[in-house]
């Protein structure tokens, strides 16, 4: 405010122009008598004015924005005044042991993690039964926190063999049957070399793992060269392999 004086018999104070905001009326300029109290709109209070001229209406609250708080709470923001409208607690979400919680409002995350929830699993250590050993079913593990979900359980040895393909021991003639003879395998190990002897930096060894398979496709070998190929089965019983002795070799010539 400022005074400026006693000008026609009033004494006039300068009331400045203010905004409105969202809870505050605005005005215009103007000046105030301090003895008759009227409104002037000029400083030598010759135009009168009433204060319903002068004034504007707040504005009230426009558009709104929602803020995390970063205490466990969020609020309702007027984007023009800043003004927290409204103010409540993180809800909503779940927690898992390697999230925490997401609000549904703010997507803010809140409280702790959930060691008790597990979204996303696999299984470990699963193990076929074969006749002579026993199975396991797995154990159920956390693929976020690698924590055991769940223990497997024991499947009990099938006692049925897995027989091979069998080999010739006798030839057929024209009035015996031949022979052949049958192992219980778990799956072979078929060997590669250039080498006749097998050298080790020669050699290539491929594992074929059921015993029921009967091609194995090499790659990487070179053109239109001989090579060794030998094989032998193996077993494995309680964890521990038992391999055959090799096979008599034989001479394979790649082709272009």
């Amino acid at each position: 405010m400022t005074d400026t004086g006693s000008r026609l018999g009033h004494a006039l104070i300068k009331i400045n122009a203010k905004e409105a905001t969202c809870t505050e009326k605005g005005n215009s300029e103007y000046w105030k008598c301090t003895k008759c109290h009227n409104l002037y709109r000029d400083a030598e209070g010759r135009v009168q004015a009433s204060l319903g001229n002068l004034t504007s209406e707040a504005l009230g609250h426009g558009s709104t924005e929602i803020v995390n708080n970063g205490d466990g709470t969020h609020s309702v923001i007027c984007t023009r005044c800043n003004m927290s409208l409204e103010k409540e607690g993180h809800r909503g979400g779940k927690a898992t042991c390697s999230v925490k919680k997401k609000c549904e409002v703010c997507n803010a995350e809140y409280g702790n993690l959930d060691n008790s929830t597990h979204e996303n699993t696999e299984i470990k250590d699963k193990k076929a039964a074969t006749c002579g050993m026993d199975g396991y079913t797995g154990d159920t593990y956390c693929k976020d926190c690698n924590a055991r979900i769940e223990s497997g359980q024991v499947i009990a040895g099938t006692g049925k063999h897995a027989w091979n393909q069998g080999r010739d021991i006798k030839s057929p003639t024209c009035t015996e049957k031949g022979e052949k003879e049958y192992t219980c395998t778990t799956g072979y190990q078929i060997q590669i070399s250039s080498n006749k002897k097998f050298a080790k930096k020669a050699a290539v060894t491929k594992t074929v793992k059921k015993n029921s398979t009967t091609k194995l496709t090499v790659n990487k070998l070179k053109p239109k060269k001989k090579y060794y190929v030998r094989v032998r089965t193996y077993k494995v019983v309680k964890g521990k392999k038992y391999c055959s002795s090799w096979s008599k070799s034989k001479t394979v010539t790649t082709k272009k």
